[in-house]
């Protein structure tokens, strides 16, 4: 059966501070959130 919704496109910006770009904690995340959109058939960049 089709939605009668249009898919919705979701755009999702990562930002961060230059003294927690090594941060291990603070690159899980990022890894995480990018391995979240790709999973959705998003493209993660």
């Amino acid at each position: 059966m089709q939605s009668p919704v249009p898919p919705l496109t979701l755009t999702i910006n990562l930002w961060w501070h230059e003294r927690t770009h090594t941060d291990p904690a603070m690159s899980a995340f990022r890894d995480l959130t990018r391995r979240a959109g790709a999973r959705g058939g998003a493209s993660a960049t």
